[in-house]
């Protein structure tokens, strides 16, 4: 399949070459994951992120509307396309191995529609992309591709497989940057070794996409350019627990070791946006900054302690990211919101390429170059190799893969896992299609019918008392908030047993949490047993010391 997509571009490059239409200047998108205004603005108000603030201050920028469920690859697969999650197909972390059905991350085989560097080649437009999401196996295109299997914090690496980069011969020097950037990531000791092995992948795959991509950019100045950095979301995931305002169950020591590790993060990525603002200016090129959704950086951040027995990443995920957009012809203002899909077709716009049907209008102040044109016709890459055991393991370690997922899939041809389906059921719900999105939840339980989202967004939609308890025994934290709200109800009514019950079933879905055994203690008090609440509660107060009330409460019980 590769020498026919190569054949195709081939073909399809002289065409666009030949079409008559001027030459437009460079576009440069840099994709800044879980990027926040929130977060940000206090922190160029604070006179950091120098060159952050003066994209702002000489572009156009806004909010950058996300979609639902705001996961990574699902994300930047639509600011790619253009094109909705149920049109792309990309709709999970995961996928199964077609052949061996072996559980591996998501690859470029799963996307149906092109991105706008396969249209960009076939208008005869030269483009190099790094590092983004759902690119292995790289596609042949008019000019390169390293894709994310070279260095994913979250998605593994396997830089000598085949088909990690496009065109192949360039592979070696790409493993070269990779190995340079291992040798250079300095990362001071933490008391925490996988904390201290987490910031040091960050670093490293910052350094090894972003510099490929300067160097690439000097020798050869493409039409498009695409550099993915992780790194801003992934710090949060990491590190964003530690921030002020100090939370509950973090020490005085962790919050001063480790809270101001994300603004470091995040100052590196200021810096290197100011070497690609100074390439810009000097070659006329237009400069894109965006990010997929914003994050949850303060008050509005997830509880501790919902444990890993389902995905939760995304509770950190919020609705609206940045985009800020700077070059010649760019009035400079603010406060214009966008929409994720609107990325795609104001990139193609920027360099004068028509869109496709189906994609919406660019963001505001951008005009199309035309009409909606069909796409030309694209071929796939050849399949990816299979499964990577460590890079599963990572996504489950950080919560984008339950952990008692299945490591493989059952018999059939379907690639789809039982999060896609899941994903794809809670996008016909914001569409207001419920009984679609049922069959969805439904498809999701046949591939694995302990998948604890599904269970419970089923249970919901259909009021199924048993696929609750289903639910909260596979761990679902949501089924288990729900659970702990109706323990409230019934304490407040006084039925103080069936509190209890509710409570202790929560407690299996989040071993992890304060709430459940300060929950439990309420409730055993409502029963009279003074002994076993001091227990509950003094667990409670174990897993987060930082509860006065709760002290309080068994200074006063004993």
């Amino acid at each position: 399949m590769n020498a026919l997509r190569t054949a195709i571009v081939s073909f399809l490059v002289p065409l666009g070459a030949c079409s008559g239409a001027p030459r437009h200047a460079p576009v440069i998108v840099i994709g800044w994951d879980g990027a926040d205004w929130d977060y940000l603005r206090p922190r160029i108000e604070a006179g950091a992120l120098p060159e952050l603030s003066g994209l702002v201050r000489e572009g156009r920028s806004g909010k950058l509307r996300t979609i639902h469920p705001p996961l990574s690859p699902i994300v930047w697969t639509t600011m790619m396309t253009g094109r909705a999650p149920l049109d792309h197909g990309i709709l999970d972390f995961t996928r199964f191995h077609p052949v061996t059905r072996a559980r591996e991350p998501i690859t470029s085989d799963e996307r149906r529609v092109p991105a706008i560097w396969s249209l960009a080649s076939a208008a005869g437009k030269q483009v190099a992309i790094f590092g983004m999401w759902a690119t292995y196996p790289a596609e042949a295109v008019s000019g390169l591709i390293v894709s994310d299997r070279l260095m994913s914090f979250q998605g593994g690496s396997a830089p000598d497989a085949p088909g990690v980069v496009f065109p192949e011969d360039r592979a070696g020097w790409a493993r070269q940057a990779l190995a340079k950037a291992e040798r250079e990531a300095v990362v001071e000791s933490l008391p925490d070794p996988a904390r201290g092995e987490a910031l040091r992948r960050i670093l490293v795959e910052t350094a090894v996409y972003d510099d490929l991509a300067q160097e690439w950019w000097k020798e050869k100045k493409p039409d498009l350019t695409v550099v993915y950095l992780q790194a801003t979301d992934a710090v949060g995931h990491v590190f964003a627990s530690f921030r002020p305002p100090r939370r509950p169950g973090v020490s005085e020591e962790d919050a001063a070791r480790y809270g101001g590790i994300p603004d470091r993060v995040y100052d590196e990525a200021d810096r290197r946006l100011g070497v690609w603002r100074k390439l810009a200016r000097e070659s006329g090129a237009r400069l894109l900054l965006v990010s997929d959704h914003g994050f949850a950086w303060g008050d509005d951040r997830p509880a501790a302690g919902a444990g890993d027995a389902a995905a939760t990443a995304g509770r950190w995920h919020k609705s609206e990211g940045i985009f800020v957009v700077e070059g010649p012809g760019i009035a400079a203002s603010g406060g214009d919101p966008g929409e994720v899909a609107q990325v795609a077709p104001t990139v193609l716009a920027l360099l004068g390429i028509p869109p496709t049907p189906g994609m919406p209008r660019p963001l505001a102040g951008i005009e199309p170059a035309g009409t909606p044109v069909a796409a030309a016709p694209v071929g796939k890459a050849s399949s990816s190799e299979g499964a990577d055991d460590e890079a599963l393991a990572r996504l489950k370690s950080l919560g984008y893969v339950g952990s008692a997922e299945p490591a493989s899939g059952p018999a059939g041809s379907s690639t789809r896992t039982a999060g896609s389906w899941g994903n794809e059921g809670l996008i016909l719900e914001d569409r207001g299609k419920p009984d679609d999105a049922r069959r969805a939840y439904e498809h999701a339980l046949t591939v694995d019918p302990n998948h604890a989202a599904s269970l419970w967004n089923l249970s919901r939609l259909t009021h199924d008392a048993a696929l609750e308890r289903r639910a909260l025994a596979a761990g679902s934290p949501d089924a288990a908030q729900a659970v702990l709200e109706r323990a409230k109800d019934l304490l407040q009514r006084g039925e103080c047993k069936s509190a209890l019950e509710y409570v202790r079933a929560a407690a299996r879905a989040l071993p992890g949490s304060p709430v459940p055994p300060a929950a439990e203690g309420l409730a055993l008090l409502c029963l009279d047993d003074k002994a076993g609440a001091i227990a509950a509660l003094t667990r409670s107060l174990a897993i987060d010391p930082d509860q006065p009330e709760i002290r309080r409460t068994i200074d006063a019980l004993r």
